[in-house]
């Protein structure tokens, strides 16, 4: 059935299916309702789908896709129908990333084509979170399109639920904040505009979005938030700011030369940027990552360039799955804190102390291939403690403990290649 049908195609059998079916747009809708795709949360994934045209094009395909993957194309396929890449398959003219809040069953989305004037995919109402994956691609014929993001409630997707979107592999936009809904435009063509901004010879440019929730204390009490970007190898501060001592939406924009940075941020208080608060980092338009909670100080260690991913070999330009901290506090949670190293010791990421019982913190990193550790200290000796650590490494479960369970230290090594 096409598009415009309510009608389901169902196709089963053996390991290879092969159909013939009458012209159309199609979606290939594939389901693992587990969550984990083709292969094992815990284990290696070997699984994939491909889809071919006539027994020997490929439109596209996937090999991980989690919860959910959409795929939208046009029969008879067109070879990419041209856009002028070169490549013969489409699997990513549009790709986007749905990453649940507590309610995806208020989000759904539409891509308008503006010259048929048509809807060419729709997706949602979702129905796993929060915390659940939802993969969309499609194969789309030149043009100018409007992607809409709705929300039925009014209030948008609850950060860290995000939807990222990525056309022909460069990443275009990363909303959240959407109210109803929001619209994003972009073109395919054989010469499309740039989706990101050019970098100026001879520097890097570097963004940061940070969203400040802070009450009262830090206005009459001199509690404070402040941040820097720093240069590893010179110790330069390139950027900097603070202190903030009231709520704010900040946007922070540089270009900076080629190197190693660090980037922290600090609140005295030890509440992070408050509970509706939260940062995000870029390289260009590519998400080295961020955090919705980070108690008292917060390390993230980085190159410019940021090199996709840093060589990780992945199909798609994020990699906020590379590493991924969640921390549940109980009554005593000051004394605990947590570091990524490599093999020289270097600290790739750190976070804590963190000041308040009984909530939860998270950061997603961004790491080069290579091997690490991670070491957990909790320094709490007296009595039950009961802070949880969860840990997910590209997306698999590396540890989940407590600091009753490991005492005052833990490691654990893990490696991305």
């Amino acid at each position: 059935g096409p598009l415009d049908s309510d009608e389901t195609y169902i196709i089963t059998g053996g390991e290879e299916e092969n159909e013939c079916i009458a012209s159309g747009r199609y979606i290939f809708n594939i389901t693992n309702s587990g969550g984990h795709g083709f292969g094992s949360l815990l284990g290696e994934k070997r699984g994939g789908y491909y889809l071919i045209y006539s027994n020997e094009t490929m439109i596209g395909g996937s090999d991980s896709f989690f919860l959910n993957d959409e795929f939208s194309f046009s029969v008879p396929f067109y070879g990419d129908e041209p856009d002028g890449d070169g490549n013969v398959h489409c699997s990513n003219d549009f790709f986007m990333v749905f990453y649940s809040d507590d309610h995806p069953e208020q989000n759904t989305f539409e891509l308008y084509h503006q010259e048929t004037d048509q809807v060419i995919v729709r997706g949602g109402p979702y129905h796993e979170g929060p915390g659940s994956l939802y993969y969309t691609r499609a194969c789309l014929p030149d043009g100018v399109y409007n992607l809409t993001l709705f929300d039925s409630n009014g209030d948008g997707v609850t950060y860290p639920g995000h939807f990222q979107v990525y056309v022909e592999d460069k990443f275009l936009d990363l909303q959240y904040k959407i109210g109803n809904s929001t619209s994003i435009p972009f073109v395919l063509a054989d010469n499309p505009a740039p989706t990101s901004r050019p970098t100026v010879a001879g520097c890097e440019n570097f963004l940061a979005l940070i969203e400040t929730d802070l009450d009262d204390a830090h206005k009459y009490y001199g509690h404070t938030v402040t941040w820097e970007l720093l240069d590893i190898d010179t110790g330069e501060v390139f950027m900097q700011d603070g202190p903030v001592k009231h709520n704010a939406n900040l946007t922070y924009n540089e270009c900076v030369p080629p190197g190693r940075y660090s980037f922290n941020i600090t609140n005295t208080r030890g509440d992070g940027l408050g509970p509706k608060g939260n940062y995000l980092i870029f390289s260009d338009t590519l998400m080295i990552g961020g955090s919705t909670k980070f108690g008292v100080n917060e390390e993230m260690v980085f190159s410019l360039p940021y090199n996709v991913d840093e060589i990780s070999g992945r199909e798609f330009d994020w990699c906020a799955g590379d590493f991924f901290v969640k921390l549940t506090t109980a009554g005593n949670p000051q004394l605990l804190s947590w570091k990524v190293t490599n093999e020289t010791g270097g600290v790739f990421a750190s976070g804590g102390p963190y000041m308040k019982p009984f909530d939860t913190y998270s950061q997603w990193v961004c790491l080069p291939n290579g091997a690490y550790t991670l070491y957990i200290n909790s320094l709490d000796i007296f009595g039950s403690k009961g802070n949880k650590v969860t840990v997910f490494v590209e997306s698999k479960l590396l540890v989940s403990v407590t600091d009753d369970d490991f005492g005052q230290s833990y490691s654990a090594s893990f490696d991305l290649n």
